[in-house]
């Protein structure tokens, strides 16, 4: 009788662990599957040097000189005053660089549809933003980008039932952009479907 008693301490001592075991567990997953600063995406991490980021991704396809303000004439006719655009260094003009494209501080790699953006801070030299571009949503799967369960194609209205309401809005004609930078976040909507998924050094 003594030993069937001790077994069944065992039993529920067993029992016990492993029910908090499982508890554990989906403690685990709810607090991952929760909007979460971001610092890393496609293998490369905020912070890294231009060796670092070129040893995960390679050669870049282009490389850009620092954005200048315009003024841009969207589709609509409206006119943004001031708008930076940076333009595509030619093969001479990195050749003529000792250091080729590393001399660079913005950085394209082109996909299939998209391309993936790569900014260095001017004064470090550091990584300090990553940017997923949607070209062409036709023939790419547009999950190709999730951050955050954030993808291409996503409406205004899904980006705050899953990232809560952002810190700050910036309407540009038919674009806008929402701002998250306690998730190191900034996502681009064109006619409420995201197509460019920003992540940020913010701090």
């Amino acid at each position: 009788m003594i030993i069937n008693k001790s077994y069944s301490k065992i039993f529920y001592l067993l029992l016990a662990l492993l029910f908090f075991s499982f508890l554990g567990v989906a403690t685990y997953q709810y607090v991952k599957s929760l909007p979460h600063r971001i610092v890393s995406f496609e293998g490369i991490t905020l912070g890294q040097s231009k060796d670092e980021v070129q040893l995960m991704l390679g050669v870049p396809n282009q490389v850009l000189f620092p954005p200048q303000k315009t003024n841009l004439i969207l589709e609509d006719k409206s006119i943004i005053h001031d708008a930076k655009i940076s333009t595509v260094a030619s093969k001479k003009e990195i050749e003529a660089n000792p250091e080729k494209e590393k001399w660079f501080d913005y950085w394209e790699y082109k996909k299939l549809g998209y391309s993936l953006f790569v900014e260095f801070d001017q004064a470090t030299k550091k990584l300090n933003l990553i940017s997923c571009y949607n070209f062409n949503p036709s023939i790419i799967d547009p999950k190709v980008c999730t951050i955050n369960k954030i993808h291409f194609g996503r409406s205004e209205e899904q980006i705050i039932d899953i990232l809560g309401n952002p810190d700050s809005i910036d309407n540009l004609g038919l674009t806008k952009i929402l701002n998250y930078p306690k998730l190191n976040m900034v996502i681009s909507l064109d006619k409420d479907a995201v197509f460019n998924i920003q992540v940020k050094n913010y701090f």
